[in-house]
């Protein structure tokens, strides 16, 4: 299973703090990748740009919307909350396609499992630098903390989508 590396590590140290401060977001992480994977159940049959409209974002607005979401602190960890879901998700739906490309006989699949991972870990790569960049470009300042969380969330949401859409293609 490929795993985001260290850009995120910001992120988590920011995550561990409001989870920490927050004990009720444990409870709702369970909810929030059920809801992630409803949410795409109903709308991904339409395309990944509808499921990207009607699905990202929605835990962390409404965690913005409460009291704990209107500091940047706040706000990066309803972000990041949210990215948790979807980091969930990614990781199910590259497990799974995996194992369905790796379990395909013939020679027209022999190196799909293989140019899967290759693509996950450059996916992983890309992933930490366009996070890394709109972390960068805040500075110093607090906000940089919610950009690097939105952008996290929403990476891995595509990222999720993208593979999510894949299912059925490879057999």
């Amino acid at each position: 299973m490929i795993r985001l590396p260290s850009l995120f590590l910001l992120s988590a140290v920011a995550l561990a703090a409001a989870l920490l401060a927050a004990p009720q977001a444990r409870a709702d992480e369970g909810q929030d990748s059920a809801f992630v994977s409803a949410c795409l159940d109903v709308h991904l049959p339409r395309g990944a740009a509808v499921a990207e409209q009607r699905c990202v974002g929605l835990i962390a607005a409404g965690c913005m919307n409460r009291p704990e979401g209107a500091t940047t602190i706040g706000q990066s960890a309803c972000l990041l909350r949210e990215a948790s879901a979807w980091e969930h998700a990614m990781n199910a739906q590259y497990d799974g396609l995996l194992a369905r490309v790796a379990g395909h006989d013939g020679a027209s699949r022999a190196g799909a499992a293989e140019a899967l991972a290759n693509a996950q870990t450059t996916w992983a790569t890309y992933a930490e630098a366009e996070c890394g960049y709109a972390y960068a470009l805040w500075g110093e300042g607090s906000f940089r903390q919610v950009a690097g969380a939105d952008c996290r969330l929403n990476v891995l949401a595509r990222r999720a989508i993208q593979l999510r859409a894949q299912i059925g293609f490879e057999s």
